[in-house]
């Protein structure tokens, strides 16, 4: 199935566009780890401290990742303003590199470039990518995947080729995941340790002098930033520990844990659920002579998926998002045997006296990957990113979402009272306050003036305001009201 390197390139850009780019900007900040974030790239773009890592304008040590990825969001607020978009298309961004990059890998290295393209499609139509928490939001996984899926076909193609420039890019990209994620970057050492082992490669890579240059690159970039941070911020390398390593692999951190059988189960049921058939599949496939020219790529693939799942598996903190990591390699191994049965229906296709043009490997496709692409691009087109037991504050967001987009439409100054753990709503106040929006937080109601415009959206503020204060509805949004104080009662 010959294809010219432009045309695949077009396809790719096509198929991604939507499930990755379509309405990035009409959901709000989500809580926790994008909120906090968010925090830590508006603070970094106000200080210009790119070293320490902030939020409430004090030195970060609950989230203690390296800064790569808030170095990236604050440079894209710099760039095109300061929205959600801004802060969002890094992770974007990142989605579409790793698509372009397991194209490459497979027009390059495995001689099939519609390997390449139905792997991506089958990447963006997967639901544990595609998601809150993944591409659709500002968090670290995906670009953490970037660098992860780099790193580990570039070491395959190495080992493969001997060739050097491909060790530097692997090693380049470990560094880099590194510093998006901290210790997850290194998750499939062990798989990579163990493929070198299989291919008898070990003995070569223990003699060359770029083995240990690799290591002291290493050594500077990433547990230099973490020294160098110390310097600068005491007691950070502790809170890494406890936080990152440590803590989260012993303890149990915010009520987020499960079985040992828990990542496995939510790639079954949900995060790969459309791809297991094909996954089997691609397994099965090993064992089949036409498969020959697969079998070791799809070894180290499932080795290295395996090896890393079974690390996180260890941990007494779970999340559905450790494992996305290994979904572009699940990708490539269960676009295999779509890939083969499509090669078969081209070369023995209907005969061309009945048919000019041999569709039958398009159609194929079409057949058995056009539902769950749908499913992504309706999941896209419809993302409201609700979380309903905040919906109060994320009907807060909205308001001031708006306000960053459109402009400021009230004749009076607002005041806003929330609780201080809503991150997204403190990212909004800071926008507001950068792009000279008449906005403030308040503590509580003792501040109030007469003629202010409050915006609440806690039940408890709302009946302090109403037992204790002459009022009306301004403007309502869900749970989020918009009072004007006329004076106290």
């Amino acid at each position: 199935m010959p294809l010219r390197n432009w045309l695949g390139l077009l396809i790719i850009c096509a198929m991604i566009s939507v499930p990755i780019f379509a309405h990035l900007e009409d959901f709000p900040i989500m809580i926790y780890d994008e909120g906090r974030l968010a925090n830590h790239a508006i603070e970094m773009y106000e200080s210009g401290n790119p070293l320490v890592i902030s939020y409430d304008y004090q030195p970060e040590m609950w989230s203690t990742k390296p800064p790569l990825l808030i170095w990236m969001q604050t440079l894209s607020l710099k760039l095109f303003g300061i929205r959600d978009l801004s802060f969002r298309l890094p992770t974007a961004i990142a989605a579409v590199l790793t698509c372009i990059f397991i194209y490459h890998f497979c027009r390059r290295k495995l001689k099939a470039p519609w390997l390449g393209i139905i792997a991506v499609l089958i990447l963006i139509s997967t639901p544990g990518y595609v998601r809150i928490h993944g591409t659709r939001t500002g968090d670290y996984d995906v670009m953490l995947v970037l660098f992860t899926t780099i790193s580990l076909l570039s070491f395959y193609t190495f080992i493969h080729t001997d060739v050097k420039r491909y060790f530097w890019l692997s090693i380049s990209a470990l560094i880099l995941g590194c510093l998006t994620k901290g210790v997850a970057g290194m998750l499939f050492l062990p798989a990579m340790l163990l493929y070198s082992i299989y291919q008898r490669k070990l003995g070569a890579m223990l003699r060359s002098k770029e083995l240990y240059l690799g290591i002291l690159a290493f050594i500077i970039f990433v547990p230099g930033y973490y020294l160098l941070r110390e310097v600068y911020n005491p007691g950070y390398i502790s809170a890494v520990l406890e936080n990152d390593i440590s803590g989260r692999y012993q303890e149990v951190k915010d009520n987020n844990t499960g079985p040992f059988s828990a990542y496995f189960s939510n790639l079954y049921v949900y995060a790969f659920k459309p791809f297991m058939i094909f996954l089997a599949l691609g397994i099965i496939a090993l064992f089949l002579p036409k498969a020959r020219t697969f079998r070791s790529i799809s070894i180290y693939l499932l080795l290295c998926s395996l090896t890393q799942v079974l690390i996180i598996s260890g941990a007494a903190t779970k999340h559905s998002w450790y494992a996305m990591p290994v979904l572009p390699l699940l990708a490539i191994v269960s676009a295999m045997p779509v890939y083969m049965i499509c090669e078969q229906l081209y070369e023995q296709g209907l005969p061309k006296q009945y048919l000019r043009y041999n569709f039958l490997p398009y159609i194929f496709v079409a057949l058995v990957l056009w539902k769950p692409f749908v499913d992504s691009v309706n999941y896209a087109l419809e993302t409201k990113g609700d979380q309903g037991w905040m919906e109060g504050a994320q009907d807060m967001s909205r308001v001031f979402q708006k306000m960053l987009r459109e402009g400021y439409v009230y004749d009076h100054r607002m005041k806003a009272i929330f609780a201080d753990t809503q991150t997204p709503v403190k990212w909004y106040m800071k926008a507001a306050r950068l792009k000279k929006l008449p906005l403030t937080q308040l503590k509580d109601t003792s501040e109030l003036l007469k003629d202010d415009l409050l915006i609440l959206y806690e039940d408890s503020v709302r009946n302090d305001i109403e037992r204790h204060f002459e009022t009306h509805i301004v403007d309502q949004h869900g749970r989020a009201t918009i009072y004007q104080i006329h004076g106290r009662k």
